[in-house]
């Protein structure tokens, strides 16, 4: 009977070593987890949204100007209703596109409309506003 437990304690060693080994593996990952996750809420949260724009492509189609503005958000922080101006020096056209949502560091495109010819150097480009979703 003696004999029978020492050769049950040895054969559970091995199965006790892969239990410990792989604890800590699972033990490393849900701490690296939980670590990734506090550095995202502490260095990405609470931020307000870094707009900025840029001329795409400028069009002609059926006697209309199409300007294709990206809308750029840097920040950490979304914008939405995000008003674009656009006015030329030349002609004093002016108008507006509105854009529903620019998530955090991302790109989206608007596209503004003019009756008369355009140039994207003349083109005065702006954001009139914005709220926080």
């Amino acid at each position: 009977m003696a004999r029978e437990t020492a050769s049950f304690k040895q054969a559970a060693k091995p199965a006790q070593t892969l239990e410990w080994v792989l604890a800590a593996i699972a033990a490393i990952v849900v701490i690296t987890i939980l670590c990734f996750l506090v550095l995202e809420a502490v260095t990405k949260s609470g931020h307000q949204p870094d707009l900025r724009l840029q001329v795409v492509e400028v069009r002609e189609v059926d006697g209309r100007f199409f300007v294709d503005v990206l809308v750029d958000n840097r920040g950490y922080g979304a914008a939405a209703d995000v008003e674009v101006l656009g006015a030329t020096g030349a002609q004093g056209q002016a108008v507006r596109a509105l854009l529903d949502y620019a998530p955090p560091e991302s790109g989206e495109i608007v596209t503004l409309g003019f009756v008369a010819p355009v140039q994207a150097s003349e083109l005065e480009l702006r954001v009139g506003g914005y709220r926080e979703p």
